[in-house]
């Protein structure tokens, strides 16, 4: 994804600033401009778009997660499928603090 400066998606989610990076996407703080919240927004990587088996996989994660309830799972709230140029995209609640992998260099839990 290009520089976050003024980026929206589906007219709707602002991207503010890139959270992590993983093997096949990108997780972005960004603002919900209708609700006016800020949320994380996960990209599938361009690159991956036009794999069937790698969206098929992010789309399986989108309703999987979706489908949870938790007080200790983050909320999914929305799926987009890919719209050229736009990749397909997943809006989950902002959660604040180290990620996990952070937690895990201070030793066991």
């Amino acid at each position: 994804m290009s520089s976050p400066s003024k980026v929206q998606l589906d007219n709707r989610y602002q991207l503010d600033s890139r959270v992590a990076a993983g093997g096949y996407g990108e997780v972005w703080r960004a603002t919900d401009l209708v609700l006016g919240r800020p949320v994380a927004v996960k990209l599938l990587l361009a690159q991956h778009v036009q794999q069937a088996q790698t969206l098929a996989r992010f789309r399986a994660e989108a309703q999987r997660a979706g489908a949870l309830t938790h007080q200790n799972i983050a909320r999914v709230y929305d799926y987009v499928e890919p719209r050229p140029p736009q990749p397909p995209f997943l809006v989950m609640e902002l959660i604040e603090g180290p990620s996990l992998a952070q937690v895990l260099e201070r030793g066991p839990l």
